[in-house]
């Protein structure tokens, strides 16, 4: 469940409220009704501006149902309220590149590669971002790292269509060797 980080200043019946709004969220998400989880976390939503991890799930779930734009507002707002909220930059990220802000992906990445350097999921998200953005060197020193770090990452590298802009590359290909 995700965990209540911000919502101390609230009425025990306001925090019951959020507590089981997000229960009933988590289990609809687990069962792959993000619409439902949605509709539970819409109606205490007012309530959870203030909790990092809640609104991370919102932005999570709204990411699920495909509502990039949407999800980057509770994601933003999760990170200024935690700055070491890892999924939350790595889901701004995700959200960022599909509503085409490439050089916001690659900034939220970057803080990712910060506090959790050693992550090969930061380092190879980087990497795509990168690419993407036609920074092939970065790119490649990215995902170098991230292969370092978790060597499957060689595998996923050779279909990942991020890549593409740099798959010629002879410093690709030797990574995949």
């Amino acid at each position: 469940m995700a965990k209540n980080l911000g919502t101390d200043e609230l009425k025990p019946i306001e925090k019951a409220k959020v507590r089981q709004a997000l229960i009933h969220a988590e289990g609809y998400h687990e069962l792959g009704l993000p619409h439902l989880a949605l509709e539970s976390l819409e109606r205490v939503r007012p309530l959870i501006l203030d909790d990092p991890a809640a609104l991370c799930f919102l932005g999570e779930i709204l990411r699920t149902l495909n509502r990039h734009e949407e999800a980057l507002e509770p994601l933003r707002r999760a990170t200024e309220l935690a700055p070491e909220l890892l999924p939350a930059w790595i889901a701004i990220g995700w959200c960022a590149k599909r509503t085409n802000r490439l050089d916001e992906a690659i900034a939220a990445l970057e803080k990712a590669v910060k506090i959790a350097p050693k992550s090969g999921l930061t380092h190879y998200n980087l990497a795509c971002y990168l690419s993407l953005a036609g920074k092939k060197t970065e790119a490649l020193a990215e995902l170098a790292q991230a292969i370092a770090l978790d060597p499957d990452f060689r595998r996923l590298a050779q279909d990942e269509t991020d890549f593409d802009p740099i798959r010629s590359d002879p410093n690709f290909l030797a990574l995949l060797g």
